[in-house]
Parts: C-alpha cells; sequence; structure tokens
C-alpha cells in the first residue's frame, strides 16, 4: 500500500512528452497553432488599414488645395481703350492683364494660389511646398524606423505619427501665410513618413510570413479609397481649402484616440527586446480569436536562432549594405530596381498631382485615378499568384508607358483623362508587384538594407513628382512624355536585369544564392 501511495505521489499528471517544452518562432506557432489569417488578423488588418487613408489625405488633399481655381474677367475689361491692356478673354493668361481686369471665380477661399497670390513669378512656391512634404516624408522614413525598433515600438511609432499627422492636418487649416503652411506640410510630411510603415509592419508581424505579400499588395487599394473620401468632400464643401484640411483630418483624430490604443504591438518586437511572455500572450490572444488554442508547453524563440558559440561566426558573416554593390549580380539587380522604384514614384505621385492640369472636371480626375489603382490591386492581385513577375511587371510598365504617351498628345480632356487612369493602373500595378519581386530578389542577410534603398528611391522620385508636374506649365504635354520615358526605360531595365523568381527558392545568404544561376 506504502509503495503504491509512493508511485502516485510521483506520477506525473500529464505523460512525460507532453511536459517536455517546445521552442517554436513565431512563423512556426502562427501557422500550427494560432493561424496565420484568421478573423483576429482581418480586424487587426482592417482597422490599421485605415492609417493608409490618413496617410493618402494627408498626401493628396494638396491636389485641391494648391490647385489654380476658375478666374473671370471684370465687367469693365470688355472695354479697352487703344493702347492699355490687353482684352480679357476665357484664354487669356491672367499674367498678360492688369489685376483690374479679372478676379477669381468664387473668391480667394478655394486654394492657396488664390487666398496668397501664387501666380505668375510666384507659381513656384505652389510647388516648392509640395517638394517640401516629400523631403519632410524622406526624412520622417529614416527617423521613424529607427525609433520604431527601439523603446517606442511599433505601435508607440503608429499612435505617435498618425495623432500627430491628423493634428497637424487641422492646424494647417489655419496657416496665416505662405510660409507657415510650408512649415505645416513639411511637419505633416515628416509624419506620414513615419505612419504608412509602422501599420504596414505592424499588420504583417501579426501575420505567417506567406501572407507579407498580400498584405502588401492591399495597401494602394486603401490608399485609391483616401482619392474617392478627398474628392467627394472637397466636392460639398465647395472646394474651401482650410475647411478641407480641417475636414479632412478631423475623423483620423478620434479614430487615433479611440481605436489605435487598443490595437495589438507586434510580438516580434517583443521577442527582439526580449520579452517572450508579452509575444506568446499576444500569440495567445490572437488564437484565442480564431477559435484555436497555444498549448502550455509552447515557448517561443528568436527566428533563425542560432547557439552562443556560433554568434560571433554569424555576426563576422554578415552581410551588409556594401555587399549589394560589390557582387556584381545584386548589383545588377539593385541598380535596375532603384531606377524602377523611382520611375515608380515619379509616375504615382506625378500622375495623381498633374490631375488639376489635365483639363476637364477635376473631381472626375480624381476619382477615375482611384478606379484605376483599385482594379491595379485586384487585377494584380490575381496576376501575382499564377504568373512569373518579371513578365507582370513589364506588362505594367509599359501600360503606364504607352498611356502616358497617349495623354500627352491627346487634345481632348476626356482622352487625356481616360489615359491618364490607364497610366495610374500601370503606375499602381508597378507599386503592388514592386514589394514582393524587390523581396524574392535579394538574400535574408541583405533584404532589410536592400528594402530600405528601393524605399529610398521612391522617395527620391516623389520628392521630383510636384517639379515634373509644374512642368505642365511650360507645355501640357511635357509631364506625361517624362512619366513615358522613365516608364519605358524601366521596363526595358527590367527585360535585361532582373530573373524570374516564381517558386524559386528564397535564398538566407548570398553564397547560397551565388549558387544557383538566374533562369533566363
Amino acid at each position: 500500500m506504502q509503495q503504491q501511495q509512493g508511485s502516485d505521489a510521483v506520477e506525473p499528471l500529464l505523460p512525460e512528452h507532453n511536459c517536455k517544452l517546445e521552442k517554436l518562432s513565431i512563423d512556426e506557432v502562427l501557422h500550427v497553432w494560432a493561424g496565420e489569417w484568421g478573423p483576429a488578423q482581418v480586424v487587426h488588418f482592417m482597422l490599421l488599414s485605415l492609417v493608409w487613408c490618413l496617410h493618402g489625405v494627408l498626401t493628396f488633399t494638396m491636389v485641391f488645395a494648391d490647385r489654380n481655381p476658375q478666374w473671370v474677367c471684370t465687367a469693365q475689361a470688355s472695354v479697352v481703350d487703344a493702347g492699355a491692356a490687353p482684352l480679357c478673354t476665357p484664354s487669356s493668361s491672367i499674367c498678360s492683364l492688369d489685376p483690374s481686369q479679372w478676379n477669381w471665380a468664387h473668391g480667394d477661399i478655394e486654394s492657396i494660389v488664390s487666398q496668397w497670390g501664387l501666380t505668375c513669378s510666384h507659381n513656384f512656391k505652389v510647388g516648392l511646398v509640395q517638394c517640401f512634404f516629400f523631403m519632410g516624408t524622406l526624412l520622417g522614413c529614416g527617423v521613424w524606423r529607427v525609433l520604431s525598433d527601439s523603446f517606442l515600438g511599433r505601435k508607440g511609432v503608429l499612435i505617435a505619427t498618425s495623432f500627430l499627422g491628423s493634428i497637424l492636418g487641422m492646424l494647417t487649416a489655419f496657416a496665416p501665410n505662405y510660409w507657415a503652411y510650408v512649415a505645416l506640410r513639411t511637419a505633416t510630411g515628416f509624419t506620414v513618413g513615419g505612419m504608412g510603415t509602422s501599420a504596414f509592419v505592424l499588420v504583417t508581424e501579426l501575420g505567417g510570413s506567406s501572407k507579407g505579400g498580400p498584405i502588401s499588395m492591399s495597401i494602394l487599394f486603401f490608399y485609391s479609397c483616401s482619392l474617392v473620401y478627398i474628392a467627394a468632400l472637397a466636392y460639398f464643401i465647395h472646394f474651401r481649402w482650410r475647411l478641407l484640411y480641417l475636414l479632412s483630418s478631423a475623423p483620423f483624430g478620434l479614430y487615433c484616440l479611440v481605436i489605435l490604443p487598443w490595437m495589438s504591438e507586434s510580438p516580434r518586437w517583443y521577442l527582439a527586446r526580449g520579452n517572450s511572455d508579452a509575444a506568446l500572450a499576444i500569440l495567445k490572444q490572437v488564437a484565442l480569436r480564431n477559435g484555436r488554442t497555444i498549448p502550455a508547453t509552447i515557448t517561443l524563440k528568436l527566428d533563425h536562432a542560432i547557439e552562443p558559440q556560433d554568434r560571433v561566426v554569424d555576426v563576422l558573416r554578415n552581410a551588409g549594405t556594401m555587399d549589394i554593390f560589390r557582387i556584381s549580380l545584386l548589383r545588377k539587380r539593385m541598380m535596375a530596381m532603384l531606377f524602377i522604384w523611382l520611375s515608380c514614384g515619379l509616375s504615382y505621385y506625378g500622375i495623381n498631382l498633374n490631375v488639376p492640369n489635365v483639363g476637364g472636371d477635376i473631381l472626375l480626375g480624381l476619382i477615375s485615378n482611384a478606379v484605376g489603382g483599385i482594379a491595379a490591386f485586384v487585377v494584380m492581385a490575381m496576376m501575382v499568384q499564377k504568373h512569373e513577375r518579371r513578365p507582370v511587371l513589364i506588362c505594367a510598365l509599359l501600360v503606364c508607358g504607352v498611356s502616358s504617351l497617349g495623354a500627352a498628345f491627346a487634345r481632348e480632356a476626356r482622352a487625356r483623362m481616360g489615359y491618364e487612369m490607364m497610366a495610374i493602373f500601370g503606375a499602381a500595378g508597378v507599386y503592388n508587384l514592386a514589394y514582393i519581386y524587390t523581396a524574392e530578389l535579394f538574400p535574408t542577410e541583405v533584404r532589410n538594407a536592400a528594402m530600405g534603398l528601393v524605399a529610398l528611391a521612391a522617395q527620391v522620385g516623389s520628392i521630383a513628382a510636384p517639379l515634373v508636374a509644374m512642368a505642365s506649365n511650360v507645355h501640357g504635354w511635357l509631364p506625361f512624355t517624362i512619366f513615358c520615358i522613365t516608364s519605358i526605360m524601366s521596363c526595358c531595365l527590367a527585360c535585361w536585369c532582373l530573373p524570374k523568381t516564381l517558386e524559386k527558392p528564397l535564398h538566407e545568404n548570398i553564397k547560397d544564392m551565388l549558387k544557383f544561376k538566374d533562369p533566363p
């Protein structure tokens, strides 16, 4: 009896193999236990994707706020004495007329151009403030990316940038003069540089690694939805630029206070900072919402974890940014992708900023561009699953280039608008595909560096976009001709420099990649 009691006292409550702790990476936990893409991730994705709408609103409100509004001839301008100023007609240039001969059709409340007299010799200031916005975005990308890996985390950066962006958007409505407007738009661009990347990382890091591609392709879908929102709001408030900034940003301020604080932090950020308990707690919440459970025996390990004795060797072998340019194969790919991303940023933002210069209804033009961007998302989502990336990328670049050429020489406003929509379709398609393709072109040890470089190239293209759009003041066909040339050049580089990647292994390091010859 005593022997039996003794044996009962030491007998485990669970079988021995069930008590053994199992160390898994976050990707393995999501794949096996929590679910890579279930209801929890879908709700998380939909709520965080509203940040991309805010991103688009803060970016493209200037399409209306910075446009040249309609002007009319005054009554006394119909009679002109000999030797006086030229007769005022609807086809006249206001720069050749006396100020008494014309007025703004709806007063000075429609845009900053009419508010502060940014016409003729001061017209360059319109493009200048737009360039400052994108330069602020470029600076913000670097600063906020560093902070997102620090104590602030992805969620902290997202809340800070989104809330500050919405506040700055509302404050812009009260800018007392042009240079205050420039300062507020530059600061807004700085916040925009952090919110998009933080939202993307926060969404993708809660899903499985296999879902990163489809998620990245959905970015421009919500971006395009923001164009529709801005156009509708501008119509209902009669294009009053101050009211547009105020009302377009205010709802997102409420969103930042009510919804964003309840979003989950990235479990990968917690794990990288050594807080595996917090990371596992988030994954258990995800599993619960997906109708699953994670066993108590599961613990987390870092992805690609290495043994302590191998850490020094691994650090010494770790490749950096310079290796991309030192190795000919990677250098060829990188140079091609840098130009493609630059061309894409130039075309996508430049075409949207050029909407007021195309002629016709600006509301219809912007909504048409939104439709083109949404259609690109749908088509690319279907194409990328079954078709090789390179020919799809080449086709998208050709669509952008050929459509831009058609828009450059189309005589009717409706025809230009149609070509412009197709050009946006191509540019948005390139953007959608470029995220996936770039990640597949480079091995893991330099992938982050490569993605950072191409994102920088896209930002440089966006900075140049306002200047290209302003070239329409010289010749109406000039901006679209530039978009056409850069797209065709990108197409040629894609043909000559980029390999096929569909169903090919993603290499962990450069050495493994060099063992495989690029398929033709």
